[in-house]
C-alpha cells in the first residue's frame, strides 16, 4: 500500500469511525508507516565517502553519497550510479571553491563517472578534473569524462559542478535514449586541443580536440553553464527533439573552437519516417527530428580565439557531399548574441527544414575564409547565411543573406599547411590570422597572461609578428611569460604550467564572481574576465 493509497483508506465513509473505535486504525497506520520505512530503506541511507573506492561501495549498496567539502579524490575506474534517485554531492558545499574534486590520476583512466541508464540521480557540487596537463594523452579520443542519459533515464540533474581539463572527445555526455535530463549552473574548462595545437600536452599528437556538452537526450534542458575553450564544439545537439539550450555561454579564450552551439548532426535513433528509405541506399534522403529544439538567449564569444561557426545547421555545412543524405527538421534558433574580434562564420542554414530563426545577433568581427569544399570556393565569413535551396518551409531573420558560392564546410581545420620544423606544434595547422582574429588574439592574452590591455604599439606589432610567423596563441603565451613583467608577477610559473596557471586563474576568478548565491553565465563570465585586469 503506497502512502497516497492509505491515505484514501481512511478517508473512505463511514468506515473511519468504525476502524478508530476497533483499533483497526491504529494497526493500518502501523503496517503503513512500515512500508514507508522499508522504501526508505530501499532508497539508501547517506553515506559519507572519504576515497573513490568507499564511493563505489555505497553506490552499490544503494546508497547516496556525500563528499567532505574541498577534499580531492583519485579516480581510476569509472564511478557508477548503482540504482535510480541515488546522489552524488558535496556536502556543505556552498560555492565553488567548496566542491570535492573527482580527478583522474591514472594513464588508463579517462572517464570520471557514469550515470548510464539511470533515472532520477542527481550530481551536485562536485569537480571533476580530467587532470590532462599532468597524464599522457589518451589513446582514440577516449570515453567521455562524465556519461550521463542512456536508455530508460529520466529526469537526472547535474548542477553547479565543474567539469575541467578532460583527455578525452566529449567532456560530458547525454546519451540518446534518455528524457527530461538537467545539466545546469555549471563551469566547462578546457576541452581537448585545436586545429593549431593550442591547448595541447606536451606530447600530444594531433588532433585531439573535445566537446564541452553533448546532447542526445529528448526534451533535456541545458541551461545557464559556462563553457570555456571547447575545441570541437561548445554544446553539440544530436537531434534529442524537445531540447532547451538556453542562457549559456561558450567563449574561445585560448583555443580555437570549430561549432559554438551544433545542429548538424542525424542520428539513426531520431531518423523520422524510418523504413520509407531503403537502409542499404547511401545516398537516400533522410529526415532527423529536431522539433521542439529551442537555442534561445545564449552567448557565443570569440573573445580571444576563433569560432569557426557560431551556429551551424545543417548536415554539409559541417561536412560536405556530393549527395546530400540529411535533412534537419523544426528547430528553434532564439535571441543569441554573437561577439568577439575572432568571429568566423555566424548563423549557417544549409539543409533545415521548419527552422525558425529570429531575434538574433552579432557584434562580433568576421573574418577568415574557410576551407570549403576541395573543389569549390566557399563564401566570405558572415553573420548570417544560408542556402535558398535547402532552407525549406523556415522563417530567417532578415538579415540573413543568400549565399553566393557555397557554404560547404565552413571550417579552417583540413585543407591547410601544416607547421613544420622543431616546433611543438608540428603537426597543427598553420593557417595565417584576418587582421581582426590576430588583434583579438594578442589583446586576450595580454590581459589573461599580464593583467593588462596591450599598448597600441604593442598591440599592433605583436598581432603582425603572430601571423608573419603564424605563431598559435599558446606559442604567444609563452613568450609573455618569458618576459620580466610575467616573472615578476607570477615568480616560479615555467612554461609546462601554462595550462595549469590558467585553469586556476580562471577557476579563482569564477569563484569569485559566483559567490554563494544564484549566479547568471554572462555576469559570471563577464566579471571574471573584467577581474584579469590588474591581477
Amino acid at each position: 500500500m503506497t502512502a497516497r493509497g492509505f491515505g484514501f483508506v481512511i478517508r473512505c465513509n463511514m468506515q473511519n469511525l468504525y476502524m478508530i473505535r476497533t483499533g483497526a486504525f491504529k494497526r493500518i497506520a502501523a503496517a503503513a508507516a512500515g512500508v514507508l520505512f522499508g522504501l526508505g530503506a530501499a532508497l539508501g541511507a547517506e553515506v559519507t565517502a572519504q576515497n573513490a573506492a568507499e564511493i563505489q561501495a555505497a553506490l552499490d549498496r544503494g546508497d547516496d553519497v556525500a563528499l567532505v567539502k574541498g577534499k580531492v579524490y583519485e579516480v581510476n575506474t569509472p564511478i557508477r550510479y548503482q540504482r535510480n534517485n541515488q546522489k552524488i554531492y558535496t556536502k556543505g558545499a556552498r560555492r565553488i571553491s567548496d566542491n570535492a574534486v573527482l580527478r583522474v590520476t591514472s594513464p588508463e583512466g579517462g572517464q570520471v563517472i557514469n550515470g548510464n541508464g539511470k533515472s532520477g540521480i542527481l550530481l551536485e557540487r562536485v569537480t571533476l578534473d580530467g587532470n590532462r596537463y599532468n597524464l599522457p594523452p589518451y589513446p582514440d579520443g577516449g570515453p567521455e569524462l562524465a556519461w550521463f542519459g542512456g536508455n530508460g533515464a529520466k529526469n537526472q540533474t547535474i548542477r553547479n559542478c565543474v567539469f575541467m581539463n578532460s583527455r578525452t572527445w566529449s567532456t560530458f555526455k547525454l546519451h540518446e535514449g534518455g528524457k527530461d535530463c538537467k545539466i545546469e549552473n555549471s563551469v566547462f574548462f578546457g576541452c581537448g586541443a585545436d586545429a593549431r595545437g593550442n591547448g595541447r600536452f606536451r606530447d600530444e599528437k594531433p588532433f585531439k580536440w573535445g566537446d564541452g556538452i553533448s546532447c542526445a537526450a529528448e526534451r533535456s534542458t541545458v541551461s545557464n553553464n559556462l563553457i570555456i575553450d571547447p575545441t570541437d564544439v561548445g554544446v553539440v545537439i544530436f537531434c534529442a527533439p524537445g531540447t532547451v539550450v538556453k542562457d549559456n555561454v561558450i567563449a574561445s579564450i585560448s583555443r580555437e573552437s570549430l561549432g559554438g552551439i551544433n545542429l548538424v548532426d542525424g542520428l539513426g535513433f531520431y531518423e523520422m519516417d524510418k523504413g520509407r528509405a531503403d537502409p542499404a541506399d547511401k545516398d537516400a534522403m533522410r529526415r532527423y527530428d529536431y522539433r521542439g529544439v529551442e537555442v534561445k538567449n545564449n552567448l557565443i564569444d570569440s573573445r580571444g580565439a576563433r569560432i569557426h561557426i557560431a551556429v551551424p545547421m545543417g548536415a554539409t555545412v559541417w561536412v560536405p557531399r556530393d549527395k546530400r543524405v540529411m535533412t534537419f527538421v523544426g528547430a528553434k534558433i532564439l535571441d543569441n548574441t554573437l561577439a568577439g574580434g575572432a568571429s568566423a562564420y555566424g548563423f549557417v542554414a544549409d539543409g533545415v527544414d521548419g527552422f525558425e530563426v529570429r531575434g538574433n545577433k552579432s557584434v562580433g568581427k568576421h573574418s577568415g575564409l574557410a576551407d570549403g569544399r576541395w573543389d569549390v570556393l566557399c563564401d566570405e565569413p558572415g553573420p548570417f547565411l544560408f542556402n535558398p535551396e535547402y532552407v525549406e518551409n523556415s522563417k530567417l531573420q532578415p538579415e540573413f543573406k543568400p549565399q553566393k558560392r557555397s557554404l560547404q564546410h565552413l571550417l579552417r581545420c583540413n585543407h591547410g599547411p601544416l607547421q613544420q620544423g622543431g616546433s611543438p606544434f608540428r603537426g597543427y595547422r598553420a593557417y595565417s590570422y584576418g587582421p581582426e582574429e590576430a588583434r583579438a588574439v594578442v589583446q586576450t592574452a595580454y590581459i589573461e597572461m599580464l593583467g593588462r590591455e596591450p599598448t597600441a604599439e604593442e598591440l599592433d606589432r605583436d598581432a603582425r609578428i603572430i601571423n608573419e610567423h603564424v605563431i598559435p596563441a599558446d606559442q604567444f603565451r609563452w613568450m609573455l611569460m618569458d618576459t620580466p613583467e610575467f616573472k615578476s608577477k607570477n615568480p616560479g610559473i615555467g612554461r609546462n604550467q601554462l595550462h595549469d596557471f590558467r585553469t586556476g586563474k580562471w577557476l579563482k576568478a569564477i569563484d569569485a564572481a559566483a559567490g554563494s548565491s544564484d549566479w547568471k553565465a554572462k555576469d559570471v563570465y563577464e566579471a571574471a574576465f573584467k577581474s584579469m585586469l590588474s591581477k
